[in-house]
């Protein structure tokens, strides 16, 4: 577990420091260094919002535990391509995650992704910037508060239309309730017993 969070926070200071020298080094400028430190800390707290929740909590998103399963995978998958003769496990808390976890796991996320995208391209009709847009269908999919530009801390959801509005209310019970229990709700075999 030690070497997990070290990991973690050499992988942390690892990006903070090679974004502002990527941005230098690209754009040449003092601007760039401030421009990339604006982006780094306008964006940062959008991973937080997507991958803040715990196991266990009732807010929405993609829960810590998955996005630990999905990176770890997607290393073991970058092995297994290296070295296609190494049998690698995926491990949390020291024991194997199966197939089946594995596999449900990578069509949670990407059921997630899809439908923030869908959410956000919906509530784009309304003709707000897309930063509003995705922060307010983040906010209300994570049940984690206000969202940033007009949606942000000093604003509220008002502005959008009635209908934007009900697309954002089934955003915050798709993310509530979990993706996959909203999908049974809304199937047909699901209430034929």
């Amino acid at each position: 577990m030690k070497k997990d969070i070290i990991l973690w926070l050499a992988v942390s200071a690892l990006v903070m420091l090679a974004l502002p020298w990527l941005s230098v080094t690209f754009v040449k400028s003092d601007a760039g260094m401030a421009v990339s430190f604006l982006l780094f800390f306008a964006v940062d707290p959008l991973y937080s919002v997507i991958i803040g929740a715990c196991a266990g909590s009732t807010g929405g998103g993609l829960k810590i535990s998955r996005v630990i399963i999905l990176v770890k995978s997607f290393i073991l998958e970058i092995r297994q391509i290296i070295n296609p003769k190494e049998i690698v496990t995926v491990r949390l808390n020291g024991k194997p995650v199966d197939k089946k976890t594995l596999g449900s796991t990578r069509i949670y996320a990407a059921a997630y992704l899809l439908l923030i995208c869908v959410f956000t391209l919906v509530v784009s009709l309304d003709g707000f910037d897309l930063t509003t847009n995705l922060t307010a269908v983040l906010s209300c999919f994570n049940n984690i508060g206000p969202g940033l530009n007009m949606v942000g801390p000093v604003q509220n959801f008002s502005i959008y239309s009635d209908w934007a509005q009900v697309v954002l209310s089934i955003a915050m019970l798709t993310g509530r309730l979990e993706i996959f229990p909203m999908f049974l709700l809304f199937a047909k075999s699901a209430h034929d017993k």
